[in-house]
Parts: C-alpha cells; sequence; structure tokens
C-alpha cells in the first residue's frame, strides 16, 4: 500500500466541493469528504485500478458524487493532480500538474 499527497490545486478543488455541499448541507458536506477518503484508501491499496487518461494520469470518478480524482502513480505515493468536476472540460486540470 503507498500514500498519497494532493497538488494545491487539488487541494483548492476538494475544498471548493465542500463548501458547495455545506452550503446545501453539513451532512452531504461530510458524505463527500468520506467518499474521497474510501477512494483514496482504495487507489492506495490498487493504483492501477483507475482508467488511464494518458500516459501519465489515471482518473476515477467517484461513485455518488459528480468528481473524479485525477492522480499520477509516482515511486512512493499517488499524487491526486485534480478533484474534477465531471461537467468540466475533460483534461482541464493538466495546466496545472506539476512533473515531480
Amino acid at each position: 500500500m503507498i500514500g498519497y499527497r494532493f497538488l494545491d490545486h487539488a487541494i483548492l478543488e476538494l475544498e471548493e466541493a465542500a463548501h458547495h455541499y455545506t452550503a446545501i448541507s453539513v451532512k452531504l458536506s461530510f458524505s463527500l469528504r468520506d467518499e474521497v477518503d474510501r477512494a483514496l484508501s482504495y487507489l492506495c491499496e490498487f493504483p492501477r485500478a483507475a482508467k488511464p487518461v494518458d500516459r501519465i494520469h489515471r482518473s476515477y470518478k467517484l461513485h455518488r458524487f459528480p468528481y473524479l480524482l485525477a492522480y499520477r502513480i509516482a515511486v512512493d505515493e499517488l499524487v491526486i493532480v485534480a478533484v474534477a468536476h465531471t461537467s468540466r472540460k475533460p483534461g482541464y486540470w493538466r495546466k496545472h500538474t506539476v512533473t515531480p
């Protein structure tokens, strides 16, 4: 099992999503964070389970929320590059990625 880290832009996206759901329901916001935690646990155990997007990145669609986790596999960790809403332009987050 490997660890993970978020790029700064991905943290901001997750915070914006959580804030959006908090405005609707605090419980919904917690549910989003719980689902992200479950997805990260799964991906840390099975890092290649998600769909490849390109030669470097993969994306994992959350089940209950319209978001996906875009990430790359580094030597000993997953690097979360985006928490992307599925209605946004596909691959918009590539401009925010930084090569390790």
